[in-house]
């Protein structure tokens, strides 16, 4: 689990193989993301990324396996 950019974003991975990430402020989930093959989430970090116009937040997610 980790914050966003700002302190209204929360980011979860889980070790059912799902991340999702929360508006804290409206206490809904703004995107949910499965991993096909249900690898547990070790490790989830967020970074902003900006690329010209297109700029914003992302989520960088390390996955366990056999």
């Amino acid at each position: 689990m980790c914050f966003g950019k700002d302190a209204y974003t929360l980011t979860v991975g889980t070790l059912g193989g799902y991340v999702s990430t929360y508006d804290i402020r409206y206490s809904v989930a703004s995107s949910m993301f499965r991993h096909y093959l249900n690898w547990p989430v070790l490790a989830v970090q967020t970074y902003s990324r900006n690329f010209g116009k297109y700029s914003g937040l992302a989520a960088l997610v390390s996955t366990g396996g056999p």
